[in-house]
């Protein structure tokens, strides 16, 4: 699971240097990487918690 979260985080930083934080296209990736962890989590039958810390995880933390 580390490794797909690395793949999102990259993913979102390449898409947030291009697009910008405010961007449809940021937004909508977000989204999407974030219904694709949550779907994966729950097939490898994590526990809410766990899933919490890993939605955490996937979040970039802003310079702004």
């Amino acid at each position: 699971m580390n490794q797909v979260l690395d793949y999102i985080r990259s993913n979102l930083r390449n898409i947030l240097s291009t697009w910008g934080e405010r961007s449809p296209q940021y937004e909508s990736a977000v989204e999407i990487m974030g219904r694709a962890l949550i779907e994966n989590a729950r097939r490898l039958e994590f526990e809410d918690a766990e899933l919490e810390e890993l939605m955490g995880k996937m979040r970039l933390n802003s310079s702004k």
